[in-house]
């Protein structure tokens, strides 16, 4: 049986770490800095997506994901 580790990028970002690379060819095909994108708007969303879930909240509203684009946007 394989050992099992904990995914760093699933833990910090909210993403698989097998997802990365194709995140990473979306962003470059794109012109977007993928540690922008993963600093922040996935962290930033991942961080509040979790706080919400602890406080047993319903989760992130359209409203609330909008405000961190926004946020994110203003860098």
């Amino acid at each position: 049986m394989a050992k099992k580790t904990l995914d760093y990028q699933l833990l910090h970002y909210g993403i698989r770490s097998a997802d990365l690379p194709l995140i990473e060819q979306i962003c470059k095909e794109n012109g977007i800095s993928i540690d922008w994108l993963k600093e922040d708007v996935l962290k930033v969303y991942n961080d509040q997506r979790t706080e919400k879930a602890q406080s047993k909240d319903a989760g992130l509203t359209e409203k609330d994901v909008m405000k961190i684009l926004k946020k994110a946007i203003k860098f």
